[in-house]
């Protein structure tokens, strides 16, 4: 069959029954309004809802007047628009109507005309498939006749006449007809190209409502519209409510309402002396959804969600909105020596019976905040601590703002215990033999730090002081280049007292910073230039990489590096360039931009020996540097640059793929940066240049935003990691590594913090030398214990 798009000539409208389906079974829609049921609501919904699509598919098949024989080569056409599709019935008589773009709940005439025999069919697309089969279609002899169509048009809502109502249809001739209703709402529309037992479609539209579309079966000179009375929809609605006062529960005068409408406008009103509101806008649209502001002052600022479901008013709430005061308990804990209490937890409920609590920080201090607190109430505050007694107060009336409860003081629960000794030893984690001089600090009854230094050759302390039996302490020892478990700082073991006058606590293990691990029995300790970073090494994958010295002395040092493949790599960078790693929440990468040197003579052929044009740099230049960094956290980040060509840069953040998330560029008010940028798990790059062709120099660019784990803990094979290790003393490097023959190797990451906090693991392998002996050495024990730096 041949398609064609060509003007509509002819114009008869027989109705096709419209087929009622559930918005909730086809859509997912649940949406509850006081309107009519019938078509209207499904018009009026799907209009509001559902979007233009792309095409329309008609189909059916047409025959002649008695039904006995199909007709070929018979034009079907139906105009969208400015535009009009055409088709024509095969041998059969059956036919396909592609269309481009069109509405579902709309009207469209659809003629089929074929040497002096006509037809019509007016179509509504409701299925979401927007597939209409006509079925069979009779074509009758032409005959025209001037006729009359009446009706009248109502506002939904109101169920009032409404006059100034546009009724209008095309014609065969293709003329638009039209005519307006009447102050009654009435309306008469007549043409002299009606066909009788023909149905036409007619279009009933109105500013500010939606429009609508109804169908009239010509039966005599004067004929009555199928729907009749019409009932228009207004396309938007209106929000009201009440303020009231949450103590007095009386209304609240002048209170503040807003709303942002669909094109973004802020809508503001205030409350009348009965605390009553209502918000007004054309482009309050049905079936969407709108935060309302509550303010006042003194009180504490609501937002509440309301679905306009209805063209007239919507409420926003079955009761009264309450507005409760901004209010907060702050206060501090102590002991009976007035030394700050930390830990203690301090609870109150608030009016809506919900239970709010917060611990008292290292200064004893706490504040409860959030709360749903009442103008001019008293509330209960209970103070609990494993080691004090349970207090509570009552606070005073409650007022705007801070409302501070001064210092509390809790009576420990038991002040009989007397002196109490605790002994016990700190050993280094990787040879347990070995015991270190620590610190030792553990915080008695009476809140009195009680310290001791270990034993310079086991290890050993002993502290003494006020410790109740059955309760918990904890106690941390620290020493330099040294970490604990978990903090980098100390190790922390936690005692529970018992009722003897001494007891011993056993080994508290400390963790050497830096790389060890032991060769034929040896034991190496690499402390020295200790570095972390996340690079390509030797397998020109990019992954977790440390690297250490045995010393200082670059002539004299051995070295280790120790390295995993990442398992997710670092995509193809945008443009193929060079570029260095940023990490999220580390130190600072510094740069260069180097193209603006162009514009120096100092960099011209008269400043060097090359023979180079005047106009080219001697040496090759970059004009634009690329940083990449992984999110393996989703959040929110700040990209920040400085140094003094800060304020000249350009920055472009793209994503792996390539596509381009946001570009900043800077004059000299500001340094380039990007803010608050929300990102999903994965890589990307950041482009650094100059904002023009002068410009040159060193800056900084660092990325801070959500907290990280980046990276991962397992364990790595052979094929997956490098061992390499220099030893000065015969200088000679091993290596264990994918492609190195006699080589095998195995790194366990065990514990992976963020940047500024701890990365741990071991590793062992065997390592084959670099050189023509293909001898190899048996590595084991290796340990390793770092603050990831990057």
């Amino acid at each position: 069959m041949k398609q064609k798009k060509s003007r509509l000539t002819g114009s008869v409208l027989i109705c096709l029954f419209l087929m009622m389906i559930s918005l909730t079974d086809l859509f997912g829609l649940d949406i509850q309004t006081d309107q009519k049921t019938g078509i209207e609501d499904a018009i009026l919904l799907l209009r509001q809802i559902i979007p233009r699509v792309e095409t329309g598919r008609v189909s059916g098949q047409v025959y002649d007047q008695a039904l006995e024989n199909p007709l070929a080569e018979v034009t079907v056409a139906m105009k969208v628009g400015d535009e009009t599709y055409e088709t024509k019935s095969g041998e059969d008589g059956a036919f396909v109507l592609i269309t481009g773009p069109v509405d579902r709940g709309v009207g469209y005439n659809l003629t089929f005309t074929k040497d002096q025999k006509v037809a019509n069919r007016s179509v509504v697309f409701f299925l979401p498939t927007l597939r209409i089969d006509m079925g069979q279609v009779l074509l009758y002899t032409e005959t025209q006749t001037t006729c009359q169509v009446t009706g009248k048009v109502l506002d939904d809502f109101s169920n009032t006449p409404l006059m100034g109502a546009e009724i209008s249809f095309i014609n065969s001739q293709n003329q638009t007809i039209s005519t307006q209703t009447d102050d009654s709402g009435d309306f008469v529309i007549s043409d002299a190209f009606f066909q009788s037992k023909s149905t036409y479609a007619f279009s009933i539209s109105k500013s500010q409502y939606l429009p609508q579309y109804a169908t009239v079966t010509i039966s005599g000179e004067t004929n009555t519209i199928d729907q009749n009375p019409v009932h228009l929809f207004l396309s938007y609605g209106a929000i009201r409510g009440v303020i009231m006062d949450d103590e007095t529960g009386s209304p609240l005068a002048y209170a503040m309402i807003s709303v942002k409408d669909s094109q973004n406008n802020t809508i503001c009103g205030n409350t009348d002396e009965k605390g009553q509101f209502r918000l007004n806008s054309p482009y309050l649209y049905l079936g969407q959804t709108y935060s309302v502001a509550v303010s006042k002052d003194n009180y504490a600022s609501q937002n509440m969600d309301v679905t306009l479901a209805l063209p007239g008013d919507n409420t926003i709430s079955n009761t009264p909105i309450t507005l409760k005061i901004g209010a907060q308990i702050s206060g501090i804990v102590t002991s009976p020596d007035g030394v700050p209490l930390e830990g203690v937890t301090v609870q109150a409920l608030d009016d809506s019976n919900t239970a709010f609590s917060a611990d008292t920080d290292s200064q004893g201090r706490f504040t409860l905040s959030n709360m749903d607190l009442r103008k001019s109430a008293q509330y209960t505050l209970t103070f609990t601590h494993e080691h004090y007694e349970n207090s509570s107060i009552q606070t005073s009336a409650i007022v705007e703002g801070t409302n501070n409860v001064g210092t509390i003081t809790l009576i420990p629960k038991n002040t009989s215990g007397g002196t109490h000794t605790i002994t016990g030893r700190v050993v280094n984690s990787w040879d347990n033999t070995q015991g270190l001089v620590a610190n030792v600090t553990i915080k008695d009854h009476d809140n009195i730090d009680r310290t001791a230094t270990c034993d310079s050759q086991t290890g050993a302390f002993e502290i003494s002081g006020k410790f109740i039996p059955h309760l918990d302490y904890a106690i941390q020892a620290q020493l330099s280049n040294f970490t604990g478990e978990q903090d980098v700082d100390y190790a922390q073991l936690i005692v529970t007292i018992t009722e003897d006058d001494s007891q011993d606590v056993g080994s508290i293990s400390l963790y050497p910073k830096g790389i060890y691990f032991k060769i034929s029995g040896q034991s190496y300790g690499y402390q020295t230039d200790v570095k972390q970073s996340w690079e390509k090494f030797l397998t020109e994958k990019i992954g977790f990489t440390l690297a250490a010295r045995d010393n200082d002395d670059l002539e004299t040092a051995s070295s280790v590096y120790v390295h995993t493949d990442d398992l997710v790599q670092i995509p193809q960078i945008p443009g193929g360039v060079q570029s260095s790693y940023v990490p999220i929440n580390g130190h600072k990468t510094t740069s260069a931009i180097t193209s603006g040197t162009l514009s120096d003579s100092r960099t011209h052929s008269e400043a060097g020996p090359r023979n180079h044009p005047a106009t080219l740099p001697s040496l090759k230049m970059s004009n634009a540097v690329m940083h990449h960094f992984y999110v393996s956290n989703a959040g929110t980040f700040t990209i920040e640059t400085s140094g003094e060509i800060a304020p000249y840069l350009r920055l472009t953040l793209y994503h792996g793929s390539g596509s381009v998330v946001q570009t900043v560029s800077n004059s000299a008010n500001a340094n380039a940066n990007i803010s608050q940028q929300s990102l999903e798990t994965g890589w990307y790059f950041v482009q650094a240049a100059g904002i023009n062709d002068t410009i040159y120099g060193l800056y900084e660019i660092g990325i801070q935003g959500t907290e990280q784990t980046s990276g991962n803990t397992g364990t790595w094979l052979t094929d997956d990691i490098i061992l390499s290790w220099y030893n000065s003393s015969d200088q000679s490097i091993y290596i264990a590594g994918e492609n190195e023959t006699g080589s095998t190797g195995t790194i366990s990451i065990t514990h992976m913090g963020g940047v500024g906090k701890i990365v741990r693991g071991t590793f062992s392998g065997t390592l084959r030398a670099v050189d023509n002996t293909g001898r190899t050495i048996v590595l084991s024990n290796g340990f390793f214990n770092v603050i990831r730096s990057e």
